[in-house]
């Protein structure tokens, strides 16, 4: 299967932010690691052009239920 680009960087976005979150998991945190995960997500959204995605701040003074899974 041949991935453009985009698809590739959105891969590789999305399996280091899935390993990070597996780490946090195990207990495993350092300072920056927010940080590192807000900048991903921002980079991810670029890629995938969704302005329509609601900020945090957006869902916290709005919130809206998520349907469970």
């Amino acid at each position: 299967m041949h991935l453009s680009n985009n698809q590739h960087d959105i891969s590789n976005i999305l399996v280091s932010l899935q390993s990070m979150a597996q780490l946090m998991k195990q207990g495993f945190y350092e300072s920056d690691m927010a940080d590192d995960l807000m900048e991903r997500i921002l980079s991810l959204k670029k890629l995938i052009n969704v302005d329509s995605l609601n900020t945090v701040e957006d869902s916290v003074s709005n919130p809206t239920p998520k349907p469970l899974k």
